[in-house]
């Protein structure tokens, strides 16, 4: 399961706990869940920009591996007038 799959399972799971919490009053749990919510959110949005970034560096090292950086080569000596 992907990070993010798990975060939002974890996301229903605690939405689940706060809903079937009897002692809660509906005010408590909508602000409860708008709580976890955001915090799911959150850390939705630090998964996928980590996600991102280590897609990005993959596509900049296969880059490098098929379009390998020229290596510097000698200047050209200045050729003598015949």
């Amino acid at each position: 399961m992907t990070d993010t799959a798990t975060n939002a399972r974890q996301l229903e799971e605690q939405i689940e706990r706060i809903r079937s919490n009897r002692d809660l009053s509906d005010q408590a749990k909508q602000r409860m869940i708008q709580q976890v919510h955001e915090e799911a959110a959150r850390e939705h949005n630090r998964l996928m920009a980590e996600a991102r970034e280590a897609r990005e560096e993959a596509v900049r090292s296969a880059e490098r591996m098929v379009f390998p950086s020229p290596t510097p080569s000698a200047p050209p000596q200045a050729r003598r007038p015949s």
